[in-house]
């Protein structure tokens, strides 16, 4: 989100009143809320306390995700960098950092996203395996169906004389 503002390039967003306003870019991340739905802030939790407001984590090494505003700056780090505590550790250098976590869960959800893969994969070779045996059987009972329709006129004559036979 924050990688969609261009640097140098105005920040569009609406107005407290629904209207279109342009910010400079110094107002990104300036811990002040300027526009109505947050986008001016999406690095800092100054628009805390609106619904459609989220705080973007970068995560480098692992997933980036959005976590909502009321969240950032409350003491409990919901990003794996920290990044939602930085506000905070600022101003109370007593609370200590974050511990960036980013690694451990970068490498887990790598390793978490290679064995769905292979089970996908497992499931799509057997489900290839199943459809290839299905056109097989279909196949075969095609052939066997042709087989026994091609029998039954010499069986309908058999019949017919057995019938006759029966009844002289």
């Amino acid at each position: 989100l924050q990688g969609s503002y261009k640097p140098g390039q105005p920040i569009q967003c609406a107005g407290p009143g629904g209207e279109t306003i342009h910010l400079p870019h110094n107002a990104l991340n300036d811990d002040f809320c300027d526009c109505a739905d947050g986008a001016d802030e999406p690095g800092t939790g100054a628009c805390a306390g609106q619904d459609s407001t989220l705080f973007h984590c970068d995560n480098l090494g692992s997933t980036p995700q959005l976590v909502y505003s009321s969240r950032v700056d409350d003491g409990v780090c919901d990003c794996c960098d920290g990044s939602d505590e930085a506000g905070l550790r600022a101003r109370r250098p007593g609370l200590g950092p974050c511990v960036n976590r980013c690694a451990e869960e970068g490498a887990r959800e790598r390793e978490e996203r290679t064995v769905r893969m292979e089970k996908l994969k497992f499931g799509l070779q057997k489900k290839e395996e199943i459809r290839a045996q299905a056109v097989t059987d279909r196949n075969n009972w095609r052939a066997e169906l042709a087989l026994l329709e091609s029998q039954i006129p010499g069986l309908e004559s058999e019949l017919a004389r057995a019938k006759e036979a029966a009844a002289a």
